[in-house]
């Protein structure tokens, strides 16, 4: 309010808790993913000097920096050399990757979201019953 003189009265601050409590926090789905990749000849020789490196612990690490959640790690015998498994966001993923490509430790790695295939296929028998493919 602001009186006659020109001086305004004080008005006490309520703080910023009431300016929290009326915020909507926006919910983060955190989604299964599988990261597979390849080791470098950087990361051969970093096994040939230490065989015991423990490569799980430190994808642990990176997973949780970003707030993701490693459920499992397992070497891997074929076109990749080793899979994780993961919560968290694509972005979190994606930083990962970022990262431990950047090092030039590993390379190749493709990020895997796992997906709800029924509910996929629902989804698509409703649009197939209302497309028509060029020409028709």
């Amino acid at each position: 309010f602001q009186a006659e003189d020109g001086i305004r009265d004080l008005v006490r601050s309520r703080g910023l808790g009431d300016v929290y409590k009326r915020q909507h926090l926006k919910e983060v789905s955190m989604a299964k993913f599988f990261l597979m990749g390849n080791f470098t000849e950087k990361a051969f020789a970093g096994f040939l000097k230490d065989p015991g490196s423990d490569r799980s612990e430190v994808a642990r690490k990176c997973s949780e920096s970003v707030g993701a959640e490693m459920k499992s790690y397992t070497y891997l015998r074929g076109p990749y050399d080793f899979i994780v498994e993961t919560h968290g966001t694509f972005e979190q993923m994606a930083a990962i990757k970022m990262a431990t490509e950047g090092s030039g430790a590993l390379k190749n790695i493709a990020i895997c979201e796992e997906t709800p295939m029924n509910e996929i296929a629902n989804h698509a028998t409703k649009v197939s019953s209302g497309y028509k493919a060029p020409g028709q």
